[in-house]
């Protein structure tokens, strides 16, 4: 499920349209209320100049939600480029690329979470530490072909 967040109901239409069916759209107050164990990525929409509550709506994110990436889907402008160097957004997209870049961005995005978490686990196991690094013994020997 990929939860989306914006601040006008356009915005909404406009970022759930780009997602398609996986978007499940969330007002502010108690957004994180409900089955956060499905979810896979969070999209905030919000135009320049982005609200001064939005770094911490996204330090709450990755407090409750870390394994979902958050990409922020905003206009091109000079304090973006402040904002998200003070922020744990994992992306970011344009409005005027949201219907071409959001959804195959999410997709990369939540593949690679994936893969991190399930690397977390592998590694907090109780597998032989030559399974858990996957540095075991290598084969040296080739088949001549």
């Amino acid at each position: 499920m990929i939860r989306v967040l914006a601040d006008s109901p356009h915005d909404v239409a406009l970022i759930s349209e780009a997602v398609g069916g996986l978007a499940e759209v969330v007002n502010g107050a108690g957004w994180l209320a409900g089955d956060d164990a499905h979810v896979e990525c969070v999209v905030l929409g919000c135009r320049s100049p982005i609200p001064p509550g939005r770094l911490e709506l996204v330090r709450e994110i990755e407090r409750e939600v870390p394994w979902a990436p958050v990409i922020i889907v905003t206009e091109p402008a000079p304090d973006v480029a402040r904002w998200l160097g003070e922020s744990g957004m994992s992306d970011i997209v344009w409005f005027e690329d949201v219907r071409t870049v959001l959804h195959p961005r999410i997709a990369a995005l939540c593949g690679r979470a994936v893969l991190s978490g399930l690397a977390d686990e592998i590694q907090g196991s109780t597998l032989p530490p030559a399974l858990r690094t996957a540095s075991g013994p290598q084969r040296t020997d080739r088949c001549a072909t």
